[in-house]
């Protein structure tokens, strides 16, 4: 009988037939001993299944499986393999990537010394490519690289400033923290950002608790064509959920105002109107200096302007936005201010 604790590893899976071998082998091959896979396949259209069922039935230990139809909600299927593991800590991983030989047994060592240490992550990660190459040029830095002993405050400073703390593929938690925030939120599409503001908060809370950072690799990321997050409007769609449900009373960060401005530069004019629906929170970026200036400087086309309202009402007001003057808009029913200066020539 195993004298170790059990770690749950939760796994989801949509069309990473062709990972799939290399993420459960990193899984086996991990220098701790006691575990237990479990993986959701979210309704692939590959041979994900044939695959997952192949490895289920060779594996030396032991994996509980789902399939079921396509959902597109990671948090929501988290939750479900959540609701099955068994074990004292659950680590979490997409089917693309994969694991280091030592992610898990250093992070459990210093949580069974300590009971007050919640979870355990890396600040770093490496990059790894479709052919299973490492790759040093795509996955910027972590700016908790850079804080010698992170602290909660920090963790949250830096999702509402940077978008982004740490990853959670390769890091270690206690379940009955992560049971403790209410898992991931099943009604969102955001997910890793989502758990991690949970988890900091709980922390603040609860101030004899702590987390620990090592300033090393635990995970190997994929970076391939059919990455979640090269889906920009996706991406964009849960951050903007995210400010919106835990930053409410914040005003915009500069991150966030960046992000919307690049998105709208590269996205034609028809998807404006999407992005600008989503909710109060991406409203509000049209009183943001960067994104005013974007649309001031559209041109206009009739196609454009049937499909995109707010659109139609800018260019009822063309000749007075060639001004240097305040001018009064309203756009969703809400009303706004423009204040925009022509460049001289």
């Amino acid at each position: 009988m195993c004298n170790i604790p059990l770690i749950s590893v939760c796994i989801c899976c949509y069309n990473h037939s062709e990972f799939l071998d290399f993420c459960i082998k990193s899984i086996y091959e991990q220098d701790y001993k006691n575990i237990e896979i479990l993986i959701l396949d979210d309704g692939s259209s590959d041979n994900s299944v044939e695959v997952i069922k192949n490895l289920q039935k060779d594996s030396p230990i032991k994996i509980t499986t789902i399939f079921q139809e396509n959902s597109g909600c990671i948090g929501a299927n988290f939750n479900k393999l959540l609701d099955l593991a068994s074990g004292k800590y659950v680590s979490i991983i997409s089917a693309d990537d994969a694991l280091l030989p030592n992610a898990f047994s250093k992070k459990i060592e210093i949580m069974e010394k300590d009971d007050n240490v919640q979870f355990v992550i890396n600040s770093q990660i490496q990059s790894i490519d479709e052919n299973n190459k490492y790759s040093f040029d795509v996955v910027p830095t972590m700016r908790l690289d850079k804080i010698s002993e992170p602290c909660a405050e920090d963790i949250l400073n830096l999702e509402f400033n940077d978008i982004h703390s740490y990853y959670l593929q390769g890091s270690v938690f206690r379940k009955s923290i992560v049971d403790a925030v209410g898992r991931f939120d099943d009604d969102m599409i955001a997910d890793d950002i989502v758990l991690r503001t949970k988890l900091a908060r709980y922390l603040q809370n609860h101030p004899q608790m702590k987390f620990v950072t090592l300033h090393e690799k635990a995970c190997l990321y994929r970076q391939h064509t059919n990455n979640v997050s090269k889906n920009s409007f996706r991406q964009m769609k849960s951050v903007l959920q995210y400010f919106e449900r835990y930053w409410p009373d914040r005003e915009n960060s500069k991150e966030l105002i960046d992000w919307s401005a690049g998105f709208l530069k590269k996205e034609p004019l028809e998807k404006w109107y999407d992005f600008f629906s989503i909710n109060k929170r991406s409203l509000s970026l049209l009183k943001e200096k960067e994104v005013l200036n974007l649309i001031c400087k559209i041109t206009y086309t009739d196609n454009v302007l049937i499909k995109i309202p707010f659109i139609l009402e800018l260019n009822k007001r063309k000749n007075l936005l060639t001004r240097d003057k305040e001018v009064s808009i309203k756009i969703f029913g809400i009303k706004f201010k423009i204040n925009y200066k022509k460049k001289r020539k």
